[in-house]
């Protein structure tokens, strides 16, 4: 059972790692092959919070994960004044528009197995004078397992 329990885990963890950085929903006529010195490195972490069902003959499960993206984008930096030296804390969809209006581009990332949309609790995004950004989101979402074992 703990063997079972071990397997299941490791691959959730592997099933979420499907991870990959793409520019985030550009405007109409952009072109998506954009140039740039160095690939933006991107710190990425999940969390499993909650297993909310697991249906054996489709073989999927529901779980509500929290992932956390940080990068440093020297595009996004600010005057501290204008904050008071304090970060500023924006809505998704605000900091796209942010990052597109600097040229700067967002990591995107998709889960490969997953079934359904996901189901968004939070998410905000925190950017800070340097140019150093945290996105935080807490989703619920389906995600198909065709090699575990459910008996």
């Amino acid at each position: 059972m703990v063997m079972h329990v071990f397997r299941f885990l490791v691959f959730l963890t592997a099933a979420l790692w499907g991870i990959a950085a793409a520019a985030l929903d550009l405007p109409g006529g952009t072109p998506r092959a954009l140039r740039f010195a160095a690939p933006l490195q991107v710190t990425v972490g999940i969390q499993i919070d909650q297993i909310t069902f697991v249906d054996q003959k489709s073989e999927n499960y529901g779980a509500v994960a929290t992932i956390r993206l940080e990068w440093q984008d020297p595009l996004l930096a600010f005057p501290p004044e204008e904050t008071g030296g304090d970060p500023r804390i924006m809505p998704p969809v605000q900091f796209a528009r942010h990052v597109r209006s600097k040229g700067a581009l967002v990591p995107a990332f998709d889960i490969a197995n997953q079934q359904n949309r996901k189901w968004e609790h939070q998410a905000l995004a925190v950017l800070w004078p340097e140019g150093r950004v945290r996105y935080y989101e807490k989703s619920t979402l389906t995600l198909q397992a065709p090699y575990f074992n459910f008996t």
